[in-house]
């Protein structure tokens, strides 16, 4: 469990420096602010999800430990819920890139898989 939390927390360093990068170039930028704004929004929502499964993975695997027999989702469909509600956040904002906001949600996937190689590679 401690190697979770350790990546959870190198994603989330991560994830929000990528955050603060596209808020930088928000700044800076005007040409490029809807897609700075989108891909910020969608890190961030991203970043959510990323802390959500990580808590449900936490409480899976403390019923599996304490031998419970409970039924248990991953919360697919709140993750879902949050990507949609995103887009529709997106589309009705005027300075918001819906499909920067759509490459953000990626974020989480891609960090994490780089992550997990470095820490392979550092052992």
């Amino acid at each position: 469990m401690d190697d979770l939390d350790a990546q959870l927390r190198a994603v989330t360093r991560f994830l929000l420096f990528g955050m603060s990068a596209c808020l930088f170039a928000w700044a800076l930028f005007p040409g490029i602010r809807p897609y700075a704004a989108g891909m910020a929004l969608g890190l961030a929502v991203s970043l959510i999800n990323m802390r959500f499964l990580g808590m449900k993975i936490k409480q899976m695997t403390n019923i599996i430990v304490n031998n419970e027999r409970k039924r248990f989702s991953l919360g697919y469909f709140t993750r879902v819920a949050t990507a949609v509600l995103t887009v529709l956040i997106a589309q009705e904002l005027e300075g918001v890139n819906v499909y920067a906001a759509i490459a953000g949600f990626f974020g989480f996937q891609f960090v994490s898989a780089a992550v997990g190689v470095a820490s392979l590679l550092k052992k």
